[in-house]
Order: structure tokens, then sequence, then C-alpha cells
């Protein structure tokens, strides 16, 4: 039996899909390798490293000014404008430098497609979170599990629909695309996940269909293969990425 989203409520029905549903949950029914194959190696792929954006003075927004030593009550970061800078050769933003009415040097950043999908900001600050770009190497084994009976909550709970919990084995890559340098890759090296020996991971897959994504012929069958988190707070969907074990180097501030 699907589980059908409406835009602020969830409701069980085998009601054909009706405009006000944008969201629904069906049973995983027949999975193939190949679908298992692509939807885990997507998800692997897509999978983000996050950088931590230095402190720094906004003189506005998108502005920024080098010279002050704190940024409300905070310190500015040490070597800030080179950090950004690599941010920037990272492609999170493209920099104009200029010049205010009082010979003031400023920085204007314009975040780049790749910046407004991957820049983000939460209580660690803003961060720069592109995708690590894994490589899947294999599906280990997967597990169908059931949907639970359970009682009505706020937003929704992972166990009321059918889902199945897959085990893969992954590899790194020795340079992502957006570490466009050497010097980068150096740098920020111990950020990202290992290249040189293959690891386990593991992820829940879920039948996804969204309206405007999916076929209407068939729905809710006619969802893919994909995680889903939710935060039941702000009621709203959450990125959800697979499980990478601990094949991380030491993490960096860099």
């Amino acid at each position: 039996m699907p589980i059908l989203v409406g835009l602020s409520a969830c409701a069980s029905t085998d009601a054909a899909i009706d405009p006000d549903v944008s969201l629904a949950f069906a049973p995983i029914g027949r999975v193939d390798a190949e679908e298992l194959r692509a939807a885990v190696e997507r998800e692997v792929a897509a999978a983000r490293v996050c950088i931590r954006v230095p402190r720094m003075w906004w003189e506005r927004a998108g502005v920024v000014r080098f010279g002050p030593t704190s940024w409300r009550g905070l310190r500015i970061d040490d070597n800030a404008e080179e950090r950004l800078n690599d941010l920037v050769e990272m492609g999170a933003w493209s920099s104009e430098e200029f010049y205010d009415e009082e010979g003031v040097r400023l920085v204007r950043l314009h975040p780049t497609e790749l910046g407004r999908r991957s820049l983000r900001e939460d209580y660690h600050g803003l961060q720069f979170c592109p995708p690590a770009e894994r490589r899947l190497v294999r599906v280990v084994e997967m597990t169908l599990l059931p949907a639970e009976p359970s009682p009505p909550i706020l937003g929704f709970d992972p166990h009321s629909a059918e889902r199945v919990n897959v085990t893969f084995e992954w590899i790194g890559v020795a340079q992502p695309s957006w570490l466009s340098t050497p010097e980068l890759r150096s740098r920020y090296a111990a950020l990202l996940p290992e290249y040189e020996q293959v690891s386990r991971g593991s992820i829940v897959l879920y039948r996804v269909w969204r309206r405007g994504q999916h076929s209407l012929v068939n729905a809710p069958h006619s969802g893919a293969l994909q995680p889903y988190c939710y935060d039941n707070i702000h009621n709203m969907p959450l990125e959800c990425a697979p499980t990478f074990g601990l094949s991380f180097r030491a993490s960096a501030e860099r």
C-alpha cells in the first residue's frame, strides 16, 4: 500500500494520485541489478565533503573586506584571504576586486552554479560542500525491509514504508574535478575520502515518486529508488547520503 504525502500531511491510501499529492512512497517491487546499481552509483558519486569557509568581514551581502581583525566580536581567521582564494579556484565563487569611495579594497563574490548547489550555512557556519565524487566498486548485498505500523507523527516515519538496505563497496578519486591543481589537492587532501583502498558503505533506498519528476503512468510505482530523510521540526525533506564507514583521513581546518 503506497504512502501518499500532500503539502502538510501523510495518508495511507490506494487511491489514484491526485493533484494535491507531491510525494509518494510505493512498495519497492521488482528491483533488477541494473536499476539498483544505478541508484547506488548516483548517490555515492553525489555524496558531499564539506570545507569550512573562513570567517571574514562581510561588508554587505556578497562583498568581503580584508583588514579588520574581528567580525561581530569573533576573530577573523588567519590567512582568510588565501583560503577564500582557494575556494574561488575550486569554483565556489567568481570574484571581482574593486575599491569604495574611501579607497578601501573590497571583493565582490558571485556564486557559480557549483557554488549555488554547494554553499550552505548551519551551526558550523558557512561551508562549501561539493560532491566528493566517490566511485562505486560493486553492490555487495541488499535486504528488503518491510513497512512497519507506526503511530501518527509529525512528518514522515522512515519505518512506515517498505525500503531496501544496500551494502556496497566504494573507492575515492585521486582528484575531484573541483580540485583543479596539485597544490589544492595537496592542501585539502586531509578532508577527502581515501582513494587507495576499497571501503564498504551502506544506504537505505525507498521507491519514491515525486510530481514533475516521475511518470504519472503507474504512479506511484513509477517512482525511482532513492534515499529519503525528513526534518520533523521544519516539516521539510533533507538531503541524505550513504554511510561510508571510517575511511576518512584525519580532519583538517583548511
